[in-house]
């Protein structure tokens, strides 16, 4: 599922929000890519994803 992220054309929003109910860590750095686009759904999503996985809240705000 990660490796999706990798992918052009995705909807990552949702791929984000799956893999962050999923706990699945390893994710983190691929995740953490998305919390610099334009699109505020998928930013905001990885943001929070970020902030659970690494349990620093400081980037919430964003």
């Amino acid at each position: 599922m990660a490796q999706l992220l990798d992918k052009p054309g995705q909807i990552y929003r949702v791929i984000i929000h799956t893999l962050a109910n999923a706990d699945y860590q390893p994710s983190l750095e691929r995740v953490r890519k998305f919390t610099q686009v334009e699109d505020e759904p998928t930013r905001s999503a990885a943001i929070a994803t970020v902030c659970r996985f690494t349990g620093d809240y400081s980037q919430l705000p964003r």
